[in-house]
């Protein structure tokens, strides 16, 4: 029994750099993974935003796209310019109700050829009309 005691001494340094890998795995994964999780976030800030404001300043697409921008812009989002607005965004009636579609994808380098993507794929209902207004 005591032979076995003062063999052991603790970690070995193979274990102390596996442990240190692991750890630099997640932060490197973490770092990459919030920007991506912020704008998804940012985004459907912004949606909402657009869906609260009165009717007489989203009435058209163009308000609407307008309005989405500066709330983009408000919540730290800059990779949208107004022809890839359009490309991704679209206000479709069903029924009575109008709703406002985002789709897109975002891909973020994780190192050499691995990406991290996230799809963006959001509808939010713009309430109101001229009537209730």
């Amino acid at each position: 029994m005591n032979i076995q005691l003062n063999h052991q001494r603790g970690m070995s340094f193979i274990g102390i750099l596996m442990i240190l890998s692991m750890l630099g795995a997640f932060f490197l994964f973490g770092l990459r993974a919030f920007p991506l999780y912020t704008e998804y976030f940012s985004v459907k800030q912004a949606m909402g935003s657009v869906a609260n404001q009165n009717y007489q300043d989203r009435n058209t697409i163009q308000k609407v796209r307008n309005v989405l921008q500066k709330n983009l812009d408000i919540n730290g989002v800059y990779g949208f310019t107004d022809k890839k607005l359009k490309e991704v965004t679209k206000v479709k009636k069903e029924g009575s109700k109008r709703f406002l579609y985002i789709k897109y994808s975002k891909a973020e380098k994780l190192f050499d050829k691995l990406y991290l993507t996230i799809e963006i794929d959001e509808k939010v209902e713009l309430t109101g009309s001229k009537e209730n207004k």
